[in-house]
């Protein structure tokens, strides 16, 4: 039995106009590996629309986008566009049908951003110019070559017992990076569950264990230890799956 895990999009403007909403296929092909069965989810802007596509869901996944502007701390860099505010409103709403339903929810970059501030929490707008000792987290910022650092996971949390599962060193892993923004003041009800050797906080969990959220892209590392993210998620909408009548 797959569960049904849901995978949120992007809107993209073309030079003629018009917008398209895509999805980069890591993702969809990181939840089939995790024997979860992907389904593409459009922004809509009818919050029955939201809804209605709420219901068919047991998991979710928040995927990367732009610079998020709700809650933080500073000035979006240049490089940085803000996301769309149809995405960012459908994103957030979706968010909260996944929190009436005890729906799980695994957050991305943009994603793990979203709920933090969804749940209260601030964003650095820029944590390389704004947390003092902060390293470079981006290749934009490293001559467009790939950047990864080591993370060290926190004791006691759901990743904690996720990475032990799998028999990897818990103190530190290697994780990529691709991020501006950061977590500044972590949301109500959350709680950091890794960072890096700078201080920047590289993951989140509820205390409720729900919502999960890392600052990096564990869909383009496959074959790591990081595909537990993915395994948890459909191990947690197999449960929600088995509830719903």
């Amino acid at each position: 039995m797959r569960p049904v895990i849901g995978i949120t999009t992007d809107i993209v403007f073309k030079d003629d106009g018009r917008h398209v909403q895509l999805v980069d296929d890591a993702y969809v092909e990181a939840v089939e590996r995790a024997a979860g069965s992907p389904v593409v989810v459009p922004i809509v802007d009818g919050l029955e629309s939201l809804e209605a596509i709420a219901d068919l869901l047991d998991g979710l996944v928040i995927t990367g986008g732009r610079g998020i502007v709700d809650g933080i701390v500073g000035e979006l860099p240049i490089e940085l566009a803000p996301v769309e505010a149809r995405r960012y409103q459908a994103d957030a709403a979706l968010l909260r049908a996944a929190r009436v339903r005890s729906t799980p929810v695994l957050g991305i970059c943009y994603g793990m951003q979203l709920i933090n501030a969804q749940f209260g929490g601030t964003l650095y707008a820029d944590v390389e110019r704004q947390l003092q000792g902060s390293g470079c987290h981006t290749p934009k910022r490293n001559a467009g070559h790939a950047v990864s650092h080591a993370i060290e996971v926190a004791v006691g949390t759901r990743l904690e017992r996720l990475i032990g599962e799998r028999g990897s060193a818990k103190e530190l892993i290697e994780a990529n990076s691709y991020h501006f923004q950061a977590v500044d003041q972590i949301g109500q009800g959350l709680r950091a569950n890794a960072s890096s050797a700078d201080g920047v906080i590289e993951g989140i969990e509820s205390d409720d264990s729900v919502i999960m959220g890392v600052q990096f892209h564990p869909e383009r590392m496959s074959g790591t230890v990081w595909s537990c993210l993915f395994e948890d998620l459909k191990d947690r909408a197999l449960q929600t799956k088995s509830r719903t009548p």
